[in-house]
Parts: C-alpha cells; sequence; structure tokens
C-alpha cells in the first residue's frame, strides 16, 4: 500500500506485507490508520504518522470495507459470510453483529445508531442498530 502526500503529489512511505488490502480507514483523533486485508481477513491497525504496525486483529475471512463512527468512537468492519465487527478506540474488538450474507458496503447514520448494509447475495439492504447489535425494527429480522 502506498500513502501519499496529495498536496506535493509524492509517495511518502510504502507499507508492505499486506494481504489483499481492500479498505482503509484514517481515524484523525487517534491519529491510527486501520488495513482491512481480504486474504486472511486481519485488521492492521497502524501508528498514523510513522506509519509504525501497532497491533493486527484477527476476523477469520475477508475484511473489507470500513466506516467510523465518531460519536461512539467505533470503527466497524464488514467481513466473512456474513457479520460487521465493532473496534473500539483502544483497538480492542468490541463486539459483532451477525448477517445473513457477505457485507459488500455498509453506511453509518449520523443521528442514529442505523446501519445500512448491502447484501448482494441476498439482493437486500439490512438495517441494524449498532448499540443494540441486531437488526432494525425498519428493517428486515435477521
Amino acid at each position: 500500500m502506498e500513502v501519499i502526500d496529495i498536496k506535493v503529489g509524492k509517495r511518502v512511505k510504502t507499507i508492505s506485507g499486506l494481504q489483499e488490502p481492500q479498505g482503509v480507514l484514517y481515524v484523525p483523533a487517534s491519529d491510527r490508520l486501520y488495513v482491512a486485508n481480504a486474504k486472511d481477513g486481519s485488521i492492521r491497525i497502524f501508528d498514523g504518522s510513522s506509519y509504525a504496525p501497532l497491533k493486527t486483529l484477527d476476523f477469520g475471512d475477508d475484511a473489507d470495507n470500513l466506516r467510523y463512527d465518531s460519536g461512539r468512537k467505533r470503527t466497524y468492519v464488514g467481513y466473512g459470510s456474513g457479520a460487521l465487527g465493532e473496534i473500539d478506540d483502544q483497538g480492542n474488538k468490541a463486539g459483532e453483529i451477525k448477517l445473513d450474507a457477505h457485507p459488500e458496503s455498509f453506511q453509518l447514520e449520523k443521528d442514529n445508531p442505523l446501519i445500512y448494509v448491502n447484501l448482494p447475495k441476498l439482493r437486500k439492504i439490512a438495517v441494524l442498530d449498532r448499540e443494540k447489535r441486531r437488526s432494525s425494527p425498519l428493517g428486515p429480522s435477521e
């Protein structure tokens, strides 16, 4: 993975050793860089200034999209045959929400706890409550 300074159009750093990186997320509040790796299902966490590796979390399979909830200070990752993982602001696994299929993309609602998850194999959008870690009454039951 290449880190580019877009102001000057120059490569700053090459981060090697990743396993098919899919999602990349920078969290300014903690100065952390998260990288989701599809091949080994890991989330690699790096220091945002030095790019030094800090932690690796194993999600088992096909770690994909990443999203950050600044209000709850939580990072979410879609992975495996159907789940969203939750990571706390210390870089620890904090929970998960099971799904009926692999999530290809998802979006966090800003003013409420809903998450909208694309499940293309099922041809549906799941609506989840991230506080209760389950389907929302607004969405289909899982």
